[in-house]
């Protein structure tokens, strides 16, 4: 399956194993990364669906309010702004 055919079935179709691959191919860090370079502080992916922490890490303290991850509506209407208007792309990166 390729990232392209995870994300869609993750997306489309709510695919928590899709989720989990797309995690995977991309990494919880890497991904946590670029969520601080959008400029979203409070969004974090905290963990794979329906899986412990990953050995020797440390989850934050407000984890298991919030489960998998946390955000805010403010940051995910950021972020919606942001896919309308093609402005994803790591500057002087491709799109």
């Amino acid at each position: 399956m390729t990232l392209k055919d995870a994300l869609t079935l993750m997306i489309v179709m709510s695919d928590n194993s899709a989720t989990n691959m797309a995690i995977d191919h991309l990494g919880l860090e890497n991904i946590n990364r670029r969520i601080t370079k959008l400029g979203l502080k409070d969004t974090y992916l905290y963990k794979k669906v329906f899986t412990s922490a990953c050995p020797g890490m440390v989850m934050p303290a407000d984890q298991k309010r919030f489960g998998l991850g946390k955000t805010t509506a403010r940051e995910m209407a950021m972020l919606m702004t942001k896919i309308a208007e093609c402005e994803l792309a790591e500057p002087g990166g491709a799109a």
